[in-house]
């Protein structure tokens, strides 16, 4: 008797995998743990005087006015509900589903495989911190809205004509994504990488390059926009003395290592990655620029003889081109999040190639049928490992020790590691962090700033050892080149001065280095500590104006309010 699954065939494939994905994400909601991007951009959107201001940069500068409307959502949930935020990103993972399915529907016409490459797209595990991570829920908006674009653009060709209103709705959702996050700038060319592959036909038809003029146009008006505002072009995050060339030379390396992740993402989970020249050899990386070239001369070989496999190549290798590093504006070098268009192209790939693998006849059908059940086998594993990086992103201790064993040389997983040793007492590890790191990167690299700074606050709160507080915090200056952690320093210096060494003056001195310019994220500490000094000499107004100004920005923080309370109360009265 013949075993019938007919429950399972009845089950309706897209709630199906929307179940799934919440399951799988669910693991990482929690209030617990938010990666240094998350409060840095909360902060930011609390500082806006108007909401046109959130049509800006967000905290690191970047024209990313979608991500500051997300948090802008984000910072009104209560304090105590925090997960929420979580809640809220996965909304926007689900509804990321829809579009992405519609793309897959266009390149396969086939329900059947466009669902099954949706689900692969949709529960790979490099798409878990793009909700883990509320820095990255633009990222999926950016990928939602780019396979949008794509589909409303093959739309306005469905008839005989084109559809001016679907060409316009098309240009919209471009600019969308380009305002959600800059990577969107391939998406034009991915919609003549979709006609040049797909609708070779309709492929440099007047019609078809006036409508590639007219979202080129677009794409510009973004980048000029962008110029105008002021964004940065460059972050060069987690590069180790690192120049431009050396990022350039490494770009076929970093696509090699993030499509490898994305096919085999096993024990691969990590917040942060590192690369510093000599870490790779130059025959791997060589290597790598042949693998890629290999990719290229295959995606125009097989541009007749089988379209769909060539476009997934190029989809992917275009996509992947703006985080690739290849003009070396420091991007990365890794972060599973650019996964999410290039897996598009991945997916399609993978998806053709299992169809492909099952109609296989003849003496290489069991060659066929077990590649197919390979790919297919390895892509249900990975749902799997997609819920362990969800459980891992849960606990900030998990994702960074996750993180260091994925990644040895990444040295933002030591320093992240450290801060959570820090706030949970446990020093013996963060010393351990931090001797790792002096050993790595040299005891006067600038990556070394906070790690000297944690060990500043264990002499200063646990220790009460001035002397090794101020030895820890001078190194920090010393090595702090850029100044970008500076204020915090000079407020900690500040925190000893008053309460080891009793010395008011000098502490003041410190807070107001610390409050001077814009303010950052832990700038109301530094003006509530300088504030209380004011108070005491009876410089009452000064004291109230930085209780204010601290209170706007931290709401949530009970001292700062109960002191500019006690502060007006007190000038009530003597009124």
């Amino acid at each position: 008797m013949a075993l019938r699954f007919e429950p399972i065939r009845k089950l309706p494939p897209i709630p199906t995998i929307l179940a799934i994905y919440i399951a799988i994400q669910a693991f990482a909601i929690t209030g617990g743990f938010f990666p240094l991007d998350d409060p840095q951009e909360l902060f930011r959107v609390k500082t806006l005087d108007s909401w046109w201001h959130i049509f800006g940069v967000d905290c690191y500068g970047l024209f990313r006015p979608v991500k500051n409307l997300f948090f802008a959502l984000f910072s009104a949930v209560p304090s105590d509900m925090t997960w929420l935020c979580r809640v809220m990103a996965i909304a926007v993972g689900c509804v990321s589903l829809f579009p992405v399915l519609a793309l897959f529907r266009r390149i396969f016409r086939d329900e059947r495989q466009a669902l099954f490459a949706a689900a692969v797209w949709m529960l790979a595990p490099t798409l878990v911190s793009s909700v883990a991570w509320l820095s990255c829920v633009n990222i999926q908006a950016m990928c939602a809205l780019g396979a949008l674009t794509i589909v409303l653009h093959d739309k306005a060709f469905d008839g005989d004509s084109c559809s001016p209103r679907v060409v316009f709705a098309a240009a919209v959702t471009l600019f969308l994504s380009l305002v959600s996050y800059e990577s969107a700038v391939v998406v034009g060319p991915l919609v003549v990488v979709f006609d040049f592959y797909l609708r070779p036909r309709r492929f440099l038809t007047k019609r078809a390059i006036g409508t590639y003029c007219f979202y080129a146009s677009i794409t510009l008006i973004y980048l000029v926009l962008r110029e105008k505002i002021g964004s940065n072009s460059s972050l060069n995050g987690s590069f180790v003395d690192a120049t431009r060339i050396d990022m350039m030379f490494a770009s076929a390396y970093f696509t090699c290592q993030h499509f490898c992740i994305w096919l085999n993402p096993f024990g691969k989970m990590s917040p942060f990655g590192a690369y510093s020249p000599g870490m790779v050899s130059t025959s791997l990386l060589a290597s790598c620029w042949a693998v890629v070239f290999g990719l290229v001369v295959l995606a125009f070989a097989l541009r007749r003889r089988c379209p769909i496999i060539a476009f997934g190549i190029a989809f992917a290798l275009v996509s992947f081109l703006p985080v690739s590093n290849v003009l070396g504006f420091g991007n990365g070098p890794y972060g599973d999040y650019y996964m999410g268009l290039p897996s598009v192209g991945l997916a399609t790939v993978t998806v053709f190639l299992c169809k492909s693998a099952l109609a296989v006849r003849g003496r290489a059908r069991n060659l066929g049928f077990a590649i197919a059940i390979t790919l297919i086998v390895s892509r249900v594993f990975a749902v799997g490992e997609a819920a362990r990086w969800a459980w891992l992103w849960a606990d900030g201790a998990r994702a960074c020790k996750a993180g260091m064993a994925a990644f040895p040389s990444a040295f933002w997983n030591y320093i992240q590691y450290a801060e959570i040793c820090y706030e949970t007492g446990r020093f013996v590890e963060m010393h351990e962090c931090r001797d790792k790191l002096e050993v790595q990167l040299g005891a006067d690299s600038e990556h070394l700033v906070l790690i000297y700074q944690y060990c500043a606050l264990e002499a200063m709160n646990i220790k009460r050892n001035a002397d090794l507080a101020m030895q820890n915090l001078d190194k920090a200056l010393q090595v702090d080149k850029k100044g970008v952690w500076h204020r915090n320093t000079r407020f900690y210096r500040g925190c000893v001065f008053e309460d080891l060494l009793g010395d008011d003056k000098s502490a003041e001195a410190e807070y107001r280095a610390a409050v001077e310019g814009k303010w950052s994220v832990d700038t109301p500490a530094a003006a509530d500590r300088l504030a209380r000094l004011l108070a005491i000499r009876g410089e009452l107004d000064e004291a109230e104006s930085l209780w204010v100004r601290a209170v706007k920005l931290r709401p949530d923080d009970p001292d700062i309010q109960h002191n500019l309370l006690v502060l007006k109360r007190s000038k009530s009265i003597n009124h």
